[in-house]
């Protein structure tokens, strides 16, 4: 069950068939469990019919530790190159830069930045709603350099979706 959802976590970006030059999309991702919720608005812009830009900002609070409340605001941009396979479904890679916010109560405060590569899986569900699922990434996250297949630190329920709005060439 658990290798299933990680094939939906943060599913917020689209698919082949909506990526056209020219639109624009937003939405966002909501997960939540037991001590733990994120919320993280997102929205983009398609250069090219392969080459989306976007950003996310996210707001999150882990309680899961005993004694610890950790809050995190983090801005996060990105750029993906799509490969389209079928009219619904596609495959993309991308550049990420993240800047993670932290504040630890009782009062302790830092930043970290997370700049990585990631691959993933887009499905359009129905016209102009798509949904997206990342694989794996790979580079500097959290102070460490690491290659994530597994994304294991990902909450249990992650859920988000993107609306495109028609613009441009659409």
């Amino acid at each position: 069950m658990k290798r299933m959802l990680t094939l939906v976590v943060l599913l917020c970006a689209t698919s082949a068939l909506y990526a056209q030059e020219g639109n624009i999309y937003g939405g966002g991702a909501l997960s939540f469990q037991e001590n733990y919720w994120k919320l993280a608005p997102e929205g983009g812009y398609w250069i090219t019919d392969q080459i989306q830009l976007g950003a996310s900002f996210t707001i999150e609070n882990d309680k899961r530790v005993a004694g610890l409340d950790e809050s995190t605001v983090a801005p996060h941009v990105y750029g993906r190159y799509w490969f389209p396979i079928t009219e619904k479904f596609g495959l993309y890679v991308g550049a990420n830069l993240k800047v993670n916010y932290i504040t630890q109560d009782p009062g302790n405060t830092n930043s970290v930045t997370d700049f990585y590569a990631d691959a993933g899986i887009g499905y359009q569900i129905a016209p102009k709603w798509q949904i997206i699922g990342r694989l794996a990434r790979f580079g500097a996250i959290n102070n460490s350099f690491i290659l994530d297949v597994n994304m294991t630190e990902q909450p249990l329920f992650n859920v988000g979706i993107l609306y495109t709005i028609k613009g441009g060439n659409g």
